[in-house]
This record gives structure tokens, sequence and C-alpha cells, in this order.
């Protein structure tokens, strides 16, 4: 109970140390008046009245407990104390810019946000965004390959490509493609394989195979033949980089 208590006490000096920082509203009208040299263009460029940019400048200068500005002619200066303020107030506030602008594509009507595999979204999606721009020009597809089920627990997703149900209350599971496993190679060396004898197709090239871990039953059993008659030139965890081996030559995947 007693250290309950000791929180309970300290809980509002905490908050008045939090609330030790002007309004937004008030760095704005002192960022413009300090930038522009004038109170009254200030005021023109916020949609303001200059006395209304005098107040604020007069509240921010009490809560500083010094003056910001003084007069010269028909514009103001700042004094020393008004310039550290102004080079703090103007990074904080270009900071709050760029990450408004980095935030504004993810408000648009339009964003639709798909996860799904690297594989699939590159060789089957990228080719046929022209379309889909032609067709719904006002979609802003967000792709992401970051499949994890419980991405959807965090993320407002749109559309999840995953080769598991998703199995979350409020989203519709449908089957869409299925795999269909080839053994590939590069165009030159296909040719190759082709002129010899099937029983020395070895001597042209090796096997680039994928983890065990990664292939259906009727799949590795066909991959451990193929091993036996080709040998091994080297093992990946990804259909990805195996294919692109394939794509360089460096043996049948």
């Amino acid at each position: 109970m007693t250290e309950y208590r000791e929180k309970r006490e300290a809980a509002p000096e905490e908050a008045a140390g939090e609330s030790r920082l002007p309004s937004l509203r008030l760095l704005a009208g002192f960022e413009a008046a300090a930038r522009m040299g004038s109170f009254s263009r200030a005021a023109e460029s916020l949609h303001l009245s200059q006395s209304a940019i005098s107040h604020q400048i007069l509240q921010l200068e009490a809560f500083v407990g010094q003056p910001l500005f003084h007069r010269v002619g028909r514009g103001v200066e700042l004094t020393f104390a008004g310039e550290l303020l102004r080079q703090s107030v103007g990074r904080a506030l270009d900071t709050l810019r760029r990450g408004l602008d980095r935030i504004a594509a993810y408000t648009d009507p339009g964003l639709v946000v798909l996860v799904g595999p690297a594989f699939l979204l590159q060789g089957w999606l990228q080719p046929r965004l022209p379309g889909l721009h032609a067709a719904h020009p006002d979609i802003i597809p967000l792709l992401s390959t970051d499949e994890e089920p419980g991405l959807a627990d965090e993320v407002d997703l749109d559309l999840l490509i995953s080769p598991r149900p998703l199995a979350t209350e409020g989203w519709e599971d449908a089957r869409w493609l299925r795999d269909e496993w080839l053994f590939v190679s590069s165009p030159e060396l296909a040719d190759r394989l082709a002129a010899l004898p099937f029983e020395r197709q070895n001597e042209a090239a090796r096997l680039l195979r994928l983890e065990q871990a990664g292939l259906p039953d009727a799949v590795d059993a066909e991959v451990r033949r193929q091993q036996r008659r080709l040998g091994v030139a080297a093992i990946y965890d990804d259909a990805q980089l195996a294919r692109d081996a394939a794509l360089r030559g460096h043996g049948v995947a």
C-alpha cells in the first residue's frame, strides 16, 4: 500500500514535467514570424490577424520568460534567445512535416495492402500491375513480402497470400493457386544437356537442390532420384535463390 500511495503522489509532478512544452500553435506562429521577419506577413501566411500573431508571441515569451523579438523599423528581429529557439523549432517542425509527408500515401482511400511471397509478387504480380492500373487507376497497391499470419492482427491488410490458412475471425480464406514443381536450367545448359545421351548428362550439370524440409514428399522423391543421377552442386533453402543460380548456368534446379 505504501508503494502505491507514493506513486499516486508523484504522478502530478510527473504530469507537470511532461507538459513543459508550449502549444504547437504558438510555435508555428513564432517560426513564421522569425522566418519572415514580420508579424503581419506571418499572420497572412497562417491566415490569422496580426493581433493574433502578436498575442501568440507574447504568450510564448511569457512561457520562456524572456523576449524573443525586438522591433527594427517596420519589422522584427530575433533576440539571441529567439535565434536559439528558432533553430530548435525549425528542426522540430521540419521533422513533423517530413513525417506527415511520409504517411500521406498511407491515408489514400485507394490504398490496397497486399502481402505475399516475394517470388509470387515479383514473378506473377509485377508484370500485371500495368493492367491493374489501367483498369483501376484509383488503386494504389502497397506490396509487402512479410507473410507471417500474425501480421493481420497488427496491420490493416486487405489481401494475404500464404501457403497456410489465416484462420482469423473476420477473414475469408479461399484456395487460389496450386504449385507446379519443375526442373529448370538456363537455355544454354538445356541445349548442352539435350545434345548428350541421358546417361552422360551428369558430365554437363549437377543438381541445385532445395532443402528436403521445403519439398512435398512426391517432389522430394524425384529430387533424390535426380541427385543420385547428377550429383549435387549446391543446396538452397529458398526457391528463388535456386532459380537464380539455374538462370546463371550453375546447374539444374
